[in-house]
């Protein structure tokens, strides 16, 4: 039997939702979760600055249907 196809899906982010200049660095949790029927095989992750610049989250190696990963970033502003 053939596999289904993933669906990854960012299920939440969470950090805080506005911030001064004095309290940088602040830390942002990104949750990703595979709501289809089959693995994801490995895949990366980028998350876009509020400066622009794309940073990196990371590589997941795999996400079983049903799985999910959080991944953490801290951002200095």
């Amino acid at each position: 039997m053939t596999p289904g196809k993933a669906d990854l899906v960012i299920s939440s982010i969470a950090g805080p939702t506005s911030t001064t200049v004095a309290a940088s660095p602040v830390t942002y949790s990104i949750t990703i979760t595979n709501t289809g029927s089959g693995p994801t095989g490995s895949f990366s992750n980028k998350i876009k600055l509020p400066s622009g610049i794309d940073a990196d989250l990371g590589v997941v190696s795999n996400l079983n249907a049903g799985e999910s990963i959080s991944l953490n970033i801290n951002i200095t502003y």
